[in-house]
Formats: structure tokens, C-alpha cells, sequence
């Protein structure tokens, strides 16, 4: 490793493969089942209990759905926003 401290180099590359595999903010996942609900987000499945859902959405989702979701600061607790569909 040409200069600098490799430590230093090290970190920054482990941040940077981090930051594509912790959600941050508003996130997209696909309803992967109805009932109970489950989202995943990539391949991290959310279940029911980690998610509070916008009423107008209330049994209005389907598998395959692709939704907007805000996580919550302790990015264990999503609030499901809306779907998003194609233009």
C-alpha cells in the first residue's frame, strides 16, 4: 500500500462497503408477503412488527409490491410510506 497509515485506508474501505448494506433514510423494498406482512429490503426480510404502515395502505399490498419505506434512528423500525409504481 503506497503512503499513509493502511489502518486509516482500511476503515475507509470498510465504510464504503458498509454504506450500500445499511439502510439510511427513505429505502425501497418489495412486499414479499401479504399476511403477516413482510418487506424486504435487498435481502433483509422486515416482518410485522417491525413496521407501522401508512392506513391508506392497510390491505392494499400485494407480493411484489414495491414500496417506500423511512427508517426510524435504531434502523430496526420502518414506517411504510407508499407504493411506488412505474411512470
Amino acid at each position: 500500500m503506497e503512503g499513509g497509515n493502511p489502518y486509516a485506508r482500511l476503515l475507509i474501505l470498510l465504510r464504503q462497503e458498509a454504506k450500500g448494506q445499511l439502510p439510511r433514510g427513505h429505502v425501497r423494498g418489495e412486499v414479499s408477503r401479504e399476511s403477516p406482512l413482510q418487506i424486504k429490503i435487498g435481502t433483509i426480510p422486515i416482518e410485522a412488527e417491525e413496521l407501522e404502515i401508512n392506513r391508506n395502505l392497510r390491505g392494499s399490498l400485494e407480493p411484489g409490491d414495491q414500496v417506500l419505506l423511512l427508517a426510524q434512528d435504531d434502523m430496526q423500525h420502518f414506517i411504510v410510506l407508499c407504493k411506488v409504481v412505474g411512470a
